[in-house]
């Protein structure tokens, strides 16, 4: 499996990993630079886990204040069909996934982390502005609502 390909520049450095057995059809070029590791990828790759806000009053709270004034700001009823919050998969507990399915579209993204700078805290004013950011340029990407650029305008619940 591969898990990053670039060239070195000046501006940045970057490796290619490659894990199971060492391919013999390589260039040489790739094999000197390549790190090779024995077995499958690791397994902790970032992903939700299975707690989500239909049972966790943590993720419901938040949700409540900072997910859905945003969503409501962007989609309409009638598009959005599936929303939850989900708790990352071992070992990243503690990060806030959301699921969102508007008109046949998946949208998910990681919407809070410890890892993240200032994160790890579920503030809802920033995570609302994170998903605003995120979530109005996938609008504009997506099959219904093809190049519009719908304004994100949302008030927070108060505490």
């Amino acid at each position: 499996m591969l898990d990053a390909v670039s060239e070195e520049s000046a501006a940045y450095r970057s490796q290619l990993i490659i894990y199971g057995d060492q391919p013999v059809d390589l260039p040489a070029k790739i094999k000197e630079k390549a790190i090779f590791r024995p077995g499958p990828p690791p397994a902790a790759l970032e992903c939700p886990g299975e707690i989500t806000d239909a049972t966790d009053t943590e993720l419901a709270t938040l949700r409540a204040k900072a997910v859905l004034p945003v969503v409501a700001s962007l989609l309409s009823e009638d598009e959005l069909e599936d929303l939850h919050l989900a708790w990352g998969a071992p070992p990243n507990e503690r990060d806030v996934w959301l699921h969102l399915v508007a008109r046949g579209e998946v949208f998910e993204d990681l919407l809070d982390s410890p890892t993240y700078e200032g994160g790890g805290e579920l503030d809802a004013v920033t995570v609302a502005a994170r998903l605003a950011d995120r979530m109005q340029d996938w609008v504009c990407e997506t099959a219904f609502a093809w190049g519009q650029l719908r304004a994100v305008d949302y008030t927070l619940p108060t505490p």
